[in-house]
């Protein structure tokens, strides 16, 4: 995850405020340089920032941004790089459809945050969360009742640990092997949707921690697509 700093007080006042369609803030710390971000083609539209980006997170199926308002005086944001809850990621893949207020809803409680009792009944009806209020956790059916769960699956990939295991599986039994080689080994088992560009150079960031942090593989010291790899 990022953290991200900025002193000053929050504009918008409240998340809520902010994801509301068409808000706009009644002023600008720096309304020139906002202007001229805009004119620039620096940003997109004033004040579509934090939807853009809850949008983003949302399409990943990744937490959204957790907004740290507690000081006054400044404001703390936390954008996340993999899932916190896999069943929030599978219910977002498994219900595009979700409105980003109930998605909002959704983050809150795989975040162990508060709720109310009424957006907790809201919940409830839509069959998306289990449990008494206020000990609510987020439906695992869902995906499995919609069958989606072998696609959500696919999407996904193998996990990264699953994925060197068979690496070093290959490398012990059938000796030195190029990166082709073994991005060929991993191909069905990389996330679906990935260029071929996007699987090679998974799999070359994959040897790169396999090499110089966990010291399992090494290569011959060529450089680049020649290198061929071996186990340690």
């Amino acid at each position: 995850h990022l953290v991200f700093l900025n002193e000053g007080a929050f504009i918008p006042e409240t998340i809520e405020k902010a994801m509301r369609p068409g808000f706009k803030p009644n002023y600008y710390r720096n309304p020139f340089l906002c202007e001229a971000m805009v004119q620039m083609d620096m940003i997109d539209t004033i004040a579509m920032g934090i939807p853009k980006v809850f949008q983003m997170q949302r399409g990943r199926c990744f937490p959204l941004p957790t907004y740290d308002l507690s000081d006054p005086n400044r404001v703390e944001v936390t954008i996340y790089g993999k899932s916190i809850n896999e069943s929030y990621s599978r219910l977002l893949y498994a219900r595009p459809d979700l409105p980003m207020d109930v998605v909002y809803l959704l983050d809150k409680v795989q975040k162990h945050e508060e709720v109310t009792r009424e957006q907790a009944v809201r919940l409830h009806e839509l069959k998306l969360v289990e449990g008494r209020y206020p000990q609510l956790s987020i439906t695992n059916s869902l995906a499995a009742e919609t069958g989606q769960e072998v696609t959500y699956t696919r999407s996904k990939g193998l996990n990264e640990e699953a994925c060197k295991s068979l690496i070093l599986q290959m490398l012990s039994e059938t000796g030195p092997a190029s990166r082709a080689k073994i991005v060929a080994l991993l191909d069905d088992l990389l996330p679906a949707g990935l260029s071929d560009q996007q699987k090679s150079k998974r799999v070359s960031n994959l040897l790169t921690k396999m090499k110089n942090v966990d010291r399992t593989v090494d290569n011959d010291g060529v450089v680049g697509k020649a290198a061929r790899w071996r186990a340690v």
